[in-house]
């Protein structure tokens, strides 16, 4: 089985203790990403999973769902920080189409929440009935052959769409 992305709730208020623990947890699940809901007003913490990361060369990827100058400050922290770019949080957030986030800062992007909602932050639609340019976002995933994993968020539960190669 392959884990590429070990995401961890509340990472920001973890003890150091429980920090080394998170990063050796994902390390030897062998992920190559840890992720965790984004940076706002945790500038702090974001600098401090960013020395953690460049010790341990995990890559720690804040959801990217808001403004996109938030994401790209969090990813600004330094080189290991990124993005997990939740499209239909992105949508409904009313920042337009993800598209220009997602071909800027494709190469700072882990994975990607996929998942259909309208604009004005509008519920959770089944695939096809909201405003989320879901298969123009996989498309252009796969046609430039970038290493971002799509997950189908349901609730709790993440599968993965793609191979294991």
């Amino acid at each position: 089985m392959l884990i590429e992305i070990v995401e961890f709730d509340g990472i920001y208020a973890f003890s150091d203790q429980a920090l080394d623990y998170a990063f050796e947890l994902a390390k030897a699940l062998g992920a190559r990403a840890i992720s965790t809901e984004i940076c706002r007003g945790r500038t702090e913490a974001s600098r401090r999973l960013r020395r953690q990361a460049r010790d341990d060369g995990r890559l720690p990827r804040a959801r990217s769902d808001g403004p996109r100058e938030l994401g790209e400050r969090c990813s600004g922290y330094a080189t290991h920080n990124g993005a997990n770019l939740d499209i239909g949080h992105f949508v409904s957030g009313n920042h337009g189409s993800p598209i220009p986030f997602l071909e800027a800062h494709h190469d700072r992007i882990t994975h990607i929440h996929v998942k259909d909602r309208k604009v004005n932050k509008g519920a959770n639609v089944p695939f096809g009935q909201g405003d989320t340019p879901i298969a123009e976002a996989l498309r252009l995933i796969r046609d430039n052959k970038w290493n971002i994993q799509a997950t189908i968020e349901f609730g709790t539960l993440f599968l993965r769409l793609g191979s294991d190669d």
